[in-house]
């Protein structure tokens, strides 16, 4: 098992998509579509290969009550679409014993969770999958959800996690002899959490807006010498990166000593081109 999966939070699964009914109306549709993600992911762990299964009766109650509370979110948009596909998903998997089914459609989940911003959801749905395929999926597809993972967490500024999820995705591109893919986890990841702005600006502009509370609205006296004129903060940090990257020295203090830091939600931008 990986030590990643193994990490795992401890408490309640799923709780994240409860924190909608903290931060929506209580009438607002989006707040009945994060108790249906809750239910439906909750219904996807009784596919965990770590734990007992479950009874035909108690699986088919509870697949039951899932999809009627689902079905009754069918006018709410794209959402409800993904959350009704994973639960007859689960639901075929288990009457096949082919458990590789739930994947496609908790990848196609996090995938919208991570277009509307929903990036701590998108997190949890690609460690769902992953968990429930533990063992189970094509290389190919465990390689395609780590790659998705490190792009979540790096949305979220999360680098070092967002690093070993690549690191895991190369490791397992290693074992089944897929040069590419490889090479991918290595440019297409590792090396833009690397090179992100976010990090970037947290080693060499302490009080950019996107790393410091500190922040006063106005351009520090760092930022205005660095960029020659008085910026945004976006500006600062891309005129930055661009100057560091052409004048740095490969083993110099700088990249030596450099630490992401805490923080998160920082995003300053994606790099343009960026694959993963």
């Amino acid at each position: 098992m990986s030590t990643e999966l193994q990490s795992r939070p401890a408490g309640l699964p799923h709780a994240v998509f409860l924190q909608r009914v903290a931060d929506e109306p209580a009438t607002s549709p989006e707040l009945r579509l994060g108790q249906g993600a809750f239910l439906a992911l909750r219904f996807v762990d009784l596919l965990a290969p770590d734990r007992e299964p479950p009874t035909p009766d108690v699986f088919r109650y509870q697949w039951a009550a899932t999809e009627r509370y689902c079905a009754e979110l069918a006018g709410e948009g794209t959402e409800a679409s993904h959350l009704s596909c994973i639960v007859r998903a689960a639901g075929e998997a288990h009457r096949t014993g082919e458990f590789n089914l739930v994947a496609p459609a908790l990848f196609a989940y996090a995938m919208y969770l991570e277009q509307e911003s929903h990036f701590d959801e998108a997190e949890d749905a690609l460690l769902t999958m992953l968990d429930i395929g533990r063992g189970r999926l094509q290389p190919s597809d465990a390689i395609s959800a780590w790659m998705r993972l490190g792009r979540v967490r790096r949305m979220q500024a999360d680098f070092d996690r967002a690093d070993a999820a690549y690191t895991e995705a190369g490791g397992i591109a290693v074992s089944v002899g897929d040069h590419q893919a490889v090479l991918t986890s290595r440019v297409g990841g590792r090396a833009w959490v690397a090179l992100d702005p976010c990090r970037l600006c947290r080693n060499t502009l302490p009080r950019c807006r996107c790393t410091s509370r500190a922040w006063s609205g106005k351009p520090s006296e760092s930022s205005r010498s660095t960029t020659g004129r008085r910026s945004s903060p976006v500006e600062s940090v891309r005129t930055l990166r661009r100057r560091v990257l052409t004048t740095s020295r490969p083993h110099g203090p700088r990249n030596r000593d450099a630490s992401p830091g805490p923080g998160r939600g920082c995003r300053a931008g994606t790099p343009r081109g960026c694959p993963a």
